[in-house]
Parts: structure tokens; sequence; C-alpha cells
């Protein structure tokens, strides 16, 4: 269960989460029982044969569809009719406010 107070950061508010000493505890013993799987978001790494592998596809996809929802034509140089899944369309856009963001920072 999620304590109501979490996402109160500041240390001088009535709401703050302090951290009772017996919650490090019980979280000790669930991290014991619960398998290794289950804390690395459930993904289990493993040699796999030399080479690329699909997970490595994968990325290069993801990078080219950023390239193409940049601007960057070189995306053509791989896919030219590449099309942008609508999942895919809004993770970028998500990315490209956040460095829009902290670009226009750096000018300041």
């Amino acid at each position: 269960m999620e304590h109501p107070n979490y996402k109160i950061l500041d240390e001088k508010s009535k709401n703050y989460m302090n951290y009772k000493n017996e919650w490090k505890e019980k979280e000790n013993i669930v991290d014991e029982q619960m398998p290794k799987i289950n804390r690395q978001n459930q993904k289990i790494r493993i040699s796999t044969l030399h080479g690329n592998t699909l997970n490595d596809f994968l990325i290069m996809k993801n990078w080219i569809m950023y390239a193409r929802k940049i601007g960057d034509i070189n995306y053509k140089k791989f896919d030219k009719n590449l099309q942008l899944s609508n999942y895919m369309e809004f993770q970028f856009s998500k990315q490209l406010e956040h460095r829009v963001k902290e670009f226009s920072k750096m000018k300041t």
C-alpha cells in the first residue's frame, strides 16, 4: 500500500511522511522473500548468442522513429515509409516537451 503522504517532500509540512524504523524491518522481510526476478521489473537477463538481438533491433527502430519525429530526415536511409504508432507518438511527445524545457533553461 502506498502511504497517503508519500508525495509530500517538504519536511516542514504537517503532512510530511515520517519514515518509521519498524517499516524498514518489514521491507527487509518482503525483499528477502520476493524472488529476485520480481525486483528487477520482471526481466531476466541472460547471455545470448553473439551478434544483434531482437532487443537491439527494437532499440534501433525506436531511435529511427525518434529521428523522424524530430525532423531528422536521415531516418529515410533506413525506412522511407516508417510509421509511428500512437503509443510511440505519445512517448516521443513527452520526451520532446522535456527536452524543450531542458534546453530553454540553458539559454537563460
